[in-house]
This record gives C-alpha cells, structure tokens and sequence, in this order.
C-alpha cells in the first residue's frame, strides 16, 4: 500500500494526472486580445501556436514518438476588388469567415488578418492540405452560398526548411502572392528551391 502511495505521489504520476489541462498556449488564446471582434485569432496568437508546436509542445500532447506535421494555409480572398462599398466587403470577408468555420477542424486554428484567413492545420502535410482543405474550403463556399474566389499559399512546417513562428507565415504569404500571380483561385505549395521571399 506504501509503494501505491509513493507511486502517486511522484513527478511522473503528476505529469500523467496534469495530461487533461488546455496546453499553455491554448490557456493564453483565451486571454484578452487574442481574439478580434468576429472571434477569430488575432496573428499574435497564431505566432504563440505556431511556436508552441515548434517547441514540442504538441508533439508531446499527441504522440512523442513521431514528428507531427503541422502546416499553414493563408487564404486571399479575391473577388473583394469587385464589390461596389465597404459595406459589401465586410460582409463578403464575413461569409467566407463563417464557412471557414465550418470546414476547419477544432484542433486547428483560423486568423483574421486585414482581408487575409490564416489557417493552422495540425497533423497535416502540405499535400494533404492542397488535395484535400482546398477542395472542403471551396465545397463549403459554394454550399453556403458565397460567391467568393479565394487563393491559397501553403507552406509546412516539416517540409519546408521552417525556422521559427515568422519565417512560417512569410513562407505561406509568398506562396500565396506567387497564387495570386497566376491568376484568382490559384493555390500554390511554398518551394524554397523558386521562391525567395
């Protein structure tokens, strides 16, 4: 009974019985300021996820032994050049906000920065985001009724030379300026080995 005792009562049976706590940086999304007024993620607060996972901090609440891949996706809406006011881009912004919603995964993030979405798609690969997140974001547009054409620049962090918070969201932005080149609804994978940024 003693050893059952000395058992519970170590380090390493605190850390199991702490497992089901929000991680840190989940806690501090929460926290005032991480959030903008339609309830999206402020870039802050994607920058904290981001090095959260780069820190190990979701390898080490998922899995370990494995690396989890973690990748960006930044969406550009492009039909907002088209609409006549303000008014009708914010609602167009609105919409296309609202569908992300409802496509995107809760172990996932979604920013709002300027006319941008930036999306934090964990345990994802680059060609799964681009076979796959593309394809739902575009069903989910068209099933809610928004007529948006949308671009996207992806980038990984285990695939694509990541060095920190910010060369991640500069990577994905460069992608999507090189979508944005190739004509509305384009999307494109970051290369390092074709595009400096």
């Amino acid at each position: 009974m003693a050893k059952f005792k000395e058992r519970r009562a170590s380090p390493k049976a605190a850390r199991v019985s702490g497992a089901t706590e929000k991680p840190a940086a989940d806690k501090a999304a929460a926290a005032p300021g991480m959030r903008d007024a339609a309830g999206f993620h402020t870039k802050d607060a994607v920058r904290e996820f981001i090095q959260y996972d780069l820190d190990g901090g979701a390898q080490t609440e998922w899995n370990e032994r494995f690396v989890m891949p973690l990748c960006m996706a930044v969406i550009g809406v492009d039909s907002l050049a088209t609409l006549p006011n303000e008014g009708a881009r914010n609602r167009h912004l609105a919409a296309v906000g609202d569908a992300l919603r409802k496509v995107t995964r809760r172990s996932d993030r979604v920013a709002r920065v300027e006319d941008d979405y930036i999306v934090l798609l964990r345990r994802t690969l680059a060609k799964r985001a681009h076979d796959f997140y593309v394809a739902n974001v575009r069903k989910t547009l068209a099933d809610c009724g928004v007529e948006a054409t949308v671009s996207f620049g992806i980038t990984s962090l285990t695939e694509h030379m990541v060095t920190g918070a910010e060369d991640m969201i500069k990577k994905a932005y460069t992608a999507l300026q090189a979508a944005r080149k190739q004509g509305p609804g384009s999307v494109v994978v970051y290369d390092f080995r074709t595009m400096a940024y």
